[in-house]
């Protein structure tokens, strides 16, 4: 069944606009009431209005709430989400290797516990699968390539390592990830692109798996890096990963002060996820991290998400030019 997303819903507010365009609609009728019956010779009105002499002017009105409308829900980035078929999905996973993933409220590190649960995803994918790896602080590292070789991908899996500068670039991550999933099989078959558009039905999907356990603190917000996943049907999971308890660093024996500990933003993680129909997970413990990447391993539909931004935006100038045709025509009103 189909569902809908909005990119920026704090517009969908002027929605309240509508019945009060309505009201003022009766308002302005009950005024030309008023003022057509001054009028001594009706049959002239007639002739300057076409023969609607009082006439309700339903189709402007109806006309005018669609124009406000579909600019309303054009501004706040309406998405449409449906389902199709999947042979399978091609993967990115992304990690988050700021200085305070060497909390080890999940042993050894949160670390090397995102490390170890990456490691059982690769064991128990396809093998056809692409997947990639990237680590990212303040800004992403391509670890590896998309690539099927099991090998190289634990290797680079072994190679990543704490960022001990800068904070954490959720945007620049899911750019980056997004970007090595588009160009997957292009360096070695520059056609793959038009062959996958003419066989969507049996195209891979594409998915990053984001990791983190704190919230975007440098870099441009993740609305841009969302909506550039949505336009290329990328699906984002997101791991929030650690407790809500204090967290003591590994390598510097210290107990996390709680005014400056990092923050969880759960509801941040949970919109990347849902606006690019994906799932968001909470790891508290090493099993939660299993639960993840075993679900997100056996999902085997790929949502598609239609933009219709720009359709609804140029549905409204359409409805716009009708009406000036109809104002100039049929609804002409009374001088």
């Amino acid at each position: 069944m189909p569902a809908i997303t909005f990119n920026n819903p704090q517009y969908l507010w002027f929605l309240v606009a509508l019945p009060v365009l309505i009201i003022g609609h009766f308002i302005a009728l009950k005024y030309t009431h008023k003022k057509a019956v001054k009028f001594a010779n009706f049959e002239a009105i007639a002739r300057v209005t076409h023969g609607h002499i009082l006439s309700k002017n339903y189709g402007l009105l109806i006309s005018r709430l669609l124009v406000i409308t579909f600019v309303i829900f054009s501004a706040s980035g309406t998405v449409i989400w449906y389902i199709g078929q999947t042979s399978n999905f091609d993967f990115m996973i992304a990690i988050d290797s700021s200085t305070s993933m060497l909390a080890k409220d999940l042993l050894p590190t949160r670390l090397e516990a995102a490390k170890n649960s990456a490691l059982n995803f690769i064991n128990i994918l396809d093998k056809k699968a692409n997947i990639g790896i990237i680590s990212f602080a303040t800004t992403s590292i391509v670890e590896i390539e998309p690539t099927t070789n099991a090998f190289k991908l634990k290797e680079a899996l072994g190679n990543v390592n704490i960022k001990r500068i800068g904070g954490t670039n959720l945007g620049d991550a899911i750019i980056i990830s997004a970007n090595q999933l588009l160009n997957i099989g292009r360096k070695q078959n520059p056609e793959l692109e038009q062959l996958e558009n003419n066989n969507k039905a049996e195209s891979r999907g594409k998915a990053i798996i984001l990791l983190t356990d704190g919230q975007g603190t440098v870099g441009e917000d993740s609305n841009t890096a969302i909506k550039y996943a949505q336009e290329n049907n990328i699906v984002i999971h997101t791991i929030g990963i650690g407790t809500d308890e204090g967290s003591i660093f590994a390598e510097l024996n210290l107990t996390v002060i709680p005014g400056i500990k990092t923050k969880l933003d759960e509801e941040g993680l949970k919109k990347i996820a849902s606006f690019t129909n994906g799932k968001y997970f909470s790891a508290k413990q090493l099993t939660d991290l299993s639960s993840a990447y075993n679900e997100i391993a056996s999902i085997t539909e790929k949502p598609n998400g239609i933009n219709l931004s720009v359709s609804l935006m140029v549905a409204a100038f359409v409805l716009l030019l009708i009406e000036w045709l109809l104002v100039n025509t049929k609804y002409t009103t009374i001088p």
